[in-house]
């Protein structure tokens, strides 16, 4: 006979935490009662003790082991604080294009990110990654809540919301390198200490960038949270339809060609640079951890003595991206194509970055003009020159002011080598014959990746049928088993 209390307990299990099988039932209990007699102060509730399990597939010593890291994760970064007491800057309010809207069809609380408007430098170099980690950790805390509420008004389990990420805009510039780790390190938190807190991500409007970004970041994703990434490529009339299965037509996003205003959702776009964090204060916070300043090299370069990185591109097909900002003064920045093989120039004393070698006199010489018009297109092969088949300009020199950013790409075609320059501009004839070092000595923070073809040209084409509007799974098929029949 089952007692009223036996009854009540079986409610709310029904109500709050979902159908569980009876070996189900027993571990959840088993954990929660283990983590009483262990941990003091404020435990998980049981609907977050089953994202726990199931994250873990109901393996108890495991999901304890996440439970107990997650427990003091939380209490050495004052979580359960975050929502009361993290006030958003100004630039994640204006800027950061993302906001809880209403609800998908089964009930769980949407989020709409509109990635691909998302000026990923600009909000780090702004805020810093900190605060982007505490937005994240805001939304997810925020998620819980607003999981909890469904639960109580729509008297079923909610234990998961969905995500809507718009990709128009989406271009190389994302593939930021410092911006990528960021977002690696988030994922690493939130599936470290959110599990099985995502129901279904929609992914629209995919650009045929997108299967690099995939590529980078996907490894980093849980399996089970990658089966319920959901990509199209489509647009217009023919992406609402697709849309109408998954959120009901009234709370379709007007950007997405429903008539639901996200009115709540900052503007994205470019975040000012009078905007940016000071550049000492950028500097005086680097660290070995930190993805904004621990893969950048400092250099400085004079006149008529240019920095200059070889990068030997044995494959067509890769991309070269880059990143650089000017410290102080003006610089040019230049690309070189070259079919011969360029050894590095060797590192100076004291410099941070392969330069090319002047001596004391070479460079009062270059900087007070003696040289400036003399040097050859490269210093790092000076038998080379512009205009012969060997040597060719890949991008045109263009200037830098001092405090200007830059972000650039270029595809590479050849196999062969590129040279990435940055050198002192030239002056007009009559300059000042007296030495001015300061005056010819642009300092600059700079970074460069080859994005190996071979790394994402699989994805490419796998997602070449994501290119329709209607929505299909990203998740690498499992093969069947030696035996098995495959379902038609």
């Amino acid at each position: 006979m089952f007692s009223a209390d036996s009854k009540l307990e079986a409610e709310y299990i029904r109500r709050f935490l979902g159908q569980l099988s009876p070996l189900e039932e027993s571990r959840l209990c088993e954990i929660k009662y283990s983590l009483q007699a262990h941990h003091k102060g404020k435990l998980p509730n049981d609907a977050h003790l089953l994202r726990f399990l199931r994250a873990r597939d109901f393996d108890v010593a495991k999901a304890k082991d996440m439970v107990h890291a997650s427990i003091i994760w939380r209490k050495q970064h004052n979580v359960d604080k975050i929502l009361e007491e993290w006030t958003r800057p100004t630039v994640i309010k204006q800027y950061f294009p993302g906001c809880w809207h209403n609800s998908d069809k089964a009930g769980r609380p949407m989020y709409i990110l509109r990635l691909g408007q998302l000026d990923t430098k600009g909000m780090l170099r702004s805020c810093g990654v900190e605060n982007l980690v505490k937005l994240t950790l805001s939304i997810c805390e925020d998620g819980l809540q607003r999981a909890a509420e469904a639960t109580r008004k729509l008297g079923t389990p909610i234990s998961s919301w969905s995500l809507v990420v718009d990709l128009d805009g989406l271009s190389m510039r994302h593939l930021w390198r410092p911006g990528v780790q960021c977002l690696l390190k988030i994922i690493e938190i939130v599936e470290a200490n959110y599990p099985e807190t995502m129901g279904q991500v929609l992914v629209v409007r995919a650009p045929r960038v997108f299967p690099v970004l995939w590529t980078l970041i996907s490894p980093f994703i849980d399996e089970k949270t990658r089966k319920k990434f959901m990509v199209s490529g489509g647009s217009g009339g023919d992406l609402k339809e697709e849309l109408r299965k998954h959120i009901d037509e009234k709370f379709i996003p007007d950007f997405l060609g429903g008539s639901c205003l996200t009115t709540a959702c900052g503007l994205g776009g470019h975040v000012p640079k009078s905007m940016y964090l000071p550049v000492e204060e950028q500097e005086g916070a680097s660290s070995s951890d930190d993805p904004l300043h621990s893969i950048y090299t400092n250099t400085a370069t004079w006149r008529g003595y240019p920095v200059e990185v070889v990068i030997p591109i044995e494959t067509a097909g890769c991309v070269l991206t880059w990143d650089f900002d000017v410290l102080k003064n003006d610089c040019e920045f230049s690309l070189y194509f070259s079919t011969e093989k360029i050894e590095q120039p060797p590192v100076r004393d004291g410099a941070q970055s392969p330069t090319t070698i002047l001596n004391p006199v070479e460079m009062v010489s270059a900087a007070i003009g003696g040289a400036s018009h003399q040097h050859p297109d490269l210093q790092c092969a000076p038998e080379l020159k512009v205009g012969t088949p060997q040597l060719s300009i890949e991008e045109k020199p263009v200037l830098f002011q001092e405090g200007d950013s830059m972000q650039g790409s270029h595809y590479c075609s050849r196999a062969g080598t590129y040279i990435m320059q940055w050198r002192v501009p030239e002056t007009t004839a009559g300059h000042s014959s007296t030495f001015d070092f300061g005056s010819h000595k642009c300092r600059l923070i700079y970074y460069y990746e080859i994005l190996n073809s071979e790394n994402f040209r699989g994805s490419v084409a796998s997602l070449e049928s994501c290119r329709s509007s209607s929505f299909s799974s990203i998740a690498p098929q499992t093969p069947p088993t030696p035996g098995t029949p495959r379902n038609t």
